[in-house]
């Protein structure tokens, strides 16, 4: 990933991942003398993490609004694919859909494509890519998933698009949900999670 900053504890299990950019953090706990290696810039506390207003109501939108209207029937393979698990590889291009859940097998690609506009998928249940899925935003445009319950990216999982510009990717969650970024290879996860 790029920089990050955080304003709690720091915590690396595994053994090869990496921050490319600079770690900030407010008053949590990182060990340097343990972890230090793993963060190609600084490293410094007293980090400013601006407050932000709860994205919930936003996702109850976003469920009212795409569970019965949306695009799902411009992919109807894909989408399918990508709820039973099948994705070889996935295709969705700019539009609003709705997914069940999203637990794609491992080795598993979806391309995004927004072409200039915006991909916007409400997610009712949990968004867990498994063991080396690889997803990627192709060309501009942004793509948004509002997800209901989890985020699981399993090992060697990686979200990437070119340039690695977090700000193309985002994940907006409930403020009780959870993001669970397992260990692996050094493959990128570029995306901005919003609770």
């Amino acid at each position: 990933m790029g920089s990050l900053v955080a304003e709690g504890d720091i915590t690396v299990t595994g053994s090869q991942q990496t921050i490319s950019g600079d770690l900030e953090y407010v008053s949590g706990n990182f060990d340097e003398s343990k972890y230090g290696d793993i963060v190609d810039g600084s490293i410094s506390t007293g980090a400013e993490v601006p407050e932000t207003s709860s994205v919930a109501g936003l996702i109850d939108n976003k469920r009212a609004n795409l569970t019965n209207s949306n695009d799902n029937h411009t992919h109807t393979d894909d989408i399918e694919a990508l709820k039973d698990g099948t994705c070889d590889p996935c295709n969705l291009t700019a539009g609003q859909y709705y997914i069940d859940n999203i637990n794609f097998d491992g080795g598993g690609q979806v391309y995004l494509k927004p072409e200039g506009g915006t991909i916007e998928v409400y997610v009712e249940d949990d968004f867990e890519p498994k063991l080396d899925s690889r997803i990627e935003v192709i060309g501009n445009g942004r793509v948004e998933f509002y997800v209901e319950d989890e985020v699981t990216l399993d090992d060697n999982t990686s979200i990437s698009n070119e340039g690695d510009d977090a700000k193309q990717f985002w994940f907006y969650m409930n403020p009780d949900g959870d993001a669970d970024l397992e260990g692996g290879k050094k493959t990128p996860i570029t995306s901005t999670l919003l609770e």
